[in-house]
């Protein structure tokens, strides 16, 4: 890493450095399942493409798929935003926090992962009321399906943010003791 003026920089530490958490048989398996799951998205995005071709001249088509593709996408965006939590992944710019003091940028990462933690308890427990509200509910061309368990993808995949959420907190509350002593 090139160091850049007016930064601090704690090579020697590198507690708030390029952190990442252990990967576990979650992480995997979560790779694994928004990975197949992201496939077949996009083997269905494009049957609909193709039978669009072929409708003027055969009269195939399937209206399902596109609508199907449309409830994977939520399910893998939520699957996806826990990779990404976990990885530290997500949208952030930095650039004024890390020119503060390695322990301002302990506190305000750790005030952050409290506020991630406390907004993923809220959209769970909204989740949570609106799957038992919808549970019955039935979606459009796949009768099957119901809008209840579009909101339970949706909760799974929160309550997996959670998990990871949690993790994050652990670990930087593991880092206090490095960090203060310094």
């Amino acid at each position: 890493m090139e160091k850049q003026p007016g930064i601090h920089h704690d090579a020697e530490l590198g507690v708030l450095e390029k952190e990442t958490l252990s990967t576990t048989v979650l992480d995997r398996v979560l790779i694994i399942v928004s990975t197949i799951l992201f496939v077949i998205m996009l083997a269905l995005v494009l049957l609909q493409v193709f039978t669009r071709y072929i409708t003027a001249y055969v009269g195939i088509s399937f209206p399902w798929t596109e609508e199907f593709a449309g409830y994977l996408l939520t399910i893998t965006t939520f699957l996806g935003g826990a990779i990404a939590l976990a990885r530290r992944e997500h949208v952030t710019i930095t650039t004024a926090v890390a020119r503060l003091p390695l322990r301002l940028r302990w506190i305000l990462d750790t005030i952050s992962h409290l506020l991630i933690f406390y907004f993923l308890l809220l959209c769970i427990r909204g989740s949570r009321v609106m799957m038992g509200r919808t549970w019955r509910s039935p979606v459009g061309a796949l009768t099957t399906l119901k809008v209840g368990h579009l909101y339970l993808a949706t909760l799974i995949g929160l309550i997996i943010m959670l998990i990871y959420s949690i993790r994050w907190i652990v670990k930087k509350f593991g880092q206090a003791p490095q960090v203060w002593s310094r």
